[in-house]
């Protein structure tokens, strides 16, 4: 069910449990008389009703299996894609299940399991299903595997299964994976809140990329309630500005990539739509650490994006190795369109084949288009441009035709957690009218690194989109704070400047109080994420010393309480004293922070809260 009231909900299920413990104490199952009873109740753990309707759902031992084919959080098969055999004939005190390995959909494993060893516990229901399969399924830990339905819902009571059941067995160092089937595979998702009430569609496009299309997944309402708070962002870092691409200061604009993009942060309708994401992806509690911040696209006539990969590039030791245990990177994409396009812009995959199963060659395609009226020279796009050719692969191979509130959901690693070469990706050119889009890279960890805390991935009612805040301080007027090469703000004398910004973006201080004072590039700060979210960083500019010597600093709320009166902040000479500030072993060489895998390794990350370059 539903509920549009979490209040309402608890107290409905207190009652319900209540009556139904009524009924059964004393009594006993039809199938085995000493199990232990338990019940599970899932409510979202943060209820907000301009972030996503909480879901809810209790199953007892009295449960029939028709009751439970009827849950809705079991899928609903709209196609015949599944159609295992029947396991063999057992006992009464027996459950046939068909076992599958993360993201397969193909070989499952037959396993006859004793309701009894099921039913003690939770516990047990993982690590009994987990002895069932060899070791190479990676579930021979102490709690075995967890175990899935084939719609990201996560099984924890056998009372949830039914005879000749299909689960997937997830490692606990991985995240499910939505399996495929073939092409055309419908699944009904009622577990999942949509924006309207209805349930979600799954539809599987290609099997290898794993790539769906999510029908009913988000509403005209909340499309347009996104693109209205990308255009009126005042923002000079989040609103929309040219989309650039790498990461921190490898960051730049790209002749390959010609939108535009702004990054919505903690508007109710992103909030939204990120929880959906990720509850339809199986990861719950809802960990806003575990995504970059949804990025909304813009591509007018021309505009488009060659293919890439959204995973980021990394060694074999590295964080970013999601292949390793506790290695995370990007794992899955989503993207929802938030407009129709009247011709161009798709999403095309190059290594999948094209919807309607034809391999048209490069001639076939510019000679259709020739036919359609489409002149690409009259749209302007060049003869044997990148532009050109990415057009002909929107029209020969697997490519998803943007349509508003529709979304698609591709994976950029693999089951075992290695990186899917096949997810390469591009944004089709614009070829008439112009395109919105939004999308989300779900992590399968903290995208800046590990917490530390033991429990780094609970939110504990909080919304965390991976920024950190920043507060910019100069003791001396006369500069002005910029973002890259965008003006930010005057830096008003002993006045901070307090923001939220993101791991790899680039502050510049130019002499001058404004765009038309701009002068020399004083110092330039790139932002690394701190070991806690709570922690706000302060970055002093001191300006010059008398010997005209550069001097950079750094400051942290250890050391706020020198600041809390005004009078430490009216004599310069507080400030001349460097010795907290020289600590060589984190600042030896400048040359440290060109070499990218200096920050790859955890410990690096941890130990380093600014770079700072002239």
């Amino acid at each position: 069910m539903y509920p549009t009231e979490t209040e309402a909900v608890v107290q409905e299920t207190k009652g319900f449990v209540t009556g139904l413990l009524s009924r059964t104490i004393g009594g006993s199952s039809n199938y085995i008389s000493n199990r232990k009873t338990f019940q599970r109740v899932v409510v979202d753990p943060n209820p907000s009703h301009d972030i996503a309707y909480p879901t809810a759902r209790l199953l007892g031992p009295e449960v029939t299996e028709e009751e439970v084919k009827k849950a809705p959080f079991r899928p609903h098969i709209l196609t015949d894609s599944i159609n295992p055999p029947v396991t063999p004939r057992h006992g009464a005190g027996e459950l046939g299940v068909f076992l599958y390995r993360n993201g397969f959909s193909e070989d499952p494993l037959n396993a006859v399991v004793s309701r009894e060893r099921l039913c003690r516990s939770p516990d047990a229901l993982a690590s009994t299903l987990s002895a069932e399969v060899d070791e190479d399924w990676g579930c021979k830990e102490a709690d075995g595997c967890r175990v899935f339905l084939h719609n990201g819902w996560e099984i924890s009571n056998c009372e949830e299964l039914v005879e000749d059941d299909k689960l997937w067995l997830v490692p606990r160092h991985r995240e499910f994976m939505w399996p495929t089937f073939k092409r055309g595979h419908l699944v009904e998702v009622r577990h999942v809140a949509s924006g309207n009430g209805e349930p979600i569609v799954v539809e599987t496009l290609s099997e290898s990329p794993k790539v769906f299309r999510l029908n009913n997944f988000f509403t005209s309402e909340e499309a347009d309630e996104l693109i209205d708070n990308a255009v009126n962002l005042n923002d000079p870092v989040n609103g929309l500005h040219r989309s650039t691409t790498g990461q921190g200061m490898a960051a730049q604009e790209d002749s390959h990539r010609t939108s535009d993009n702004a990054w919505d942060i903690d508007s109710p309708a992103s909030l939204r739509l990120k929880r959906r994401i990720f509850e339809l992806l199986g990861i719950r509690p809802y960990k806003n650490a575990w995504a970059d911040g949804l990025q909304i696209l813009r591509y007018n006539t021309t505009q488009a994006y060659n293919s890439h990969f959204d995973y980021l590039e990394t060694t074999q030791k590295g964080r970013l190795n999601s292949a390793r245990r506790g290695g995370a990177n990007r794992f899955a994409t989503v993207v929802v369109y938030l407009t129709d396009v009247e011709v161009g812009g798709e999403t095309v995959f190059p290594e999948g084949g094209a919807l309607d199963g034809t391999d048209k060659s490069y001639d076939e395609v510019m000679r259709e288009m020739k036919e359609q009226d489409i002149d690409l020279r009259e749209i302007g796009i060049k003869a044997g441009s990148w532009q050109e050719r990415l057009v002909v692969q929107c029209r020969s191979k697997l490519a998803v035709r943007p349509m508003k509130a529709q979304a698609v959901l591709f994976y950029d690693q693999l089951p075992q957690g290695g990186l899917d070469d096949a997810s390469l990706h591009g944004g089709c050119p614009v070829l008439q009218g112009i395109k919105w889009a939004a999308n989300l890279w779900v992590w399968n960890g903290n995208v800046h690194g590990p917490d530390e805390t033991s429990d780094s991935s609970a939110t504990d009612g909080k919304d965390s989109d991976g920024s950190h805040q920043v507060e910019f301080l100069s003791v001396v007027p006369g500069h002005s704070l910029y973002w890259q090469d965008t003006f930010f703000s005057d830096l008003m004398e002993n006045v901070p400047i307090r923001m939220n910004t993101f791991e790899g973006h680039v502050f510049n201080i130019h002499k001058g109080r404004s765009v038309e004072e701009k002068g020399e590039l004083v110092a330039t700060y790139t932002m690394k994420a701190g070991r806690k979210s709570k922690d706000v960083k302060t970055y002093i500019f001191r300006g010059y010393a008398e010997d005209e010597e550069e001097v950079e600093e750094t400051w942290s709320e250890d050391d706020e309480e020198a600041f809390e009166d005004e009078e430490d902040f009216e004599d310069e000479e507080d400030f001349e004293d460097e010795e907290e500030f020289e600590d060589e072993e984190e600042f030896e060489d400048e040359e440290e922070f060109e070499d990218e895998e200096n920050f790859e390794d955890e410990e690096d990350e941890e130990d380093f809260d600014m770079e700072w370059s002239r």
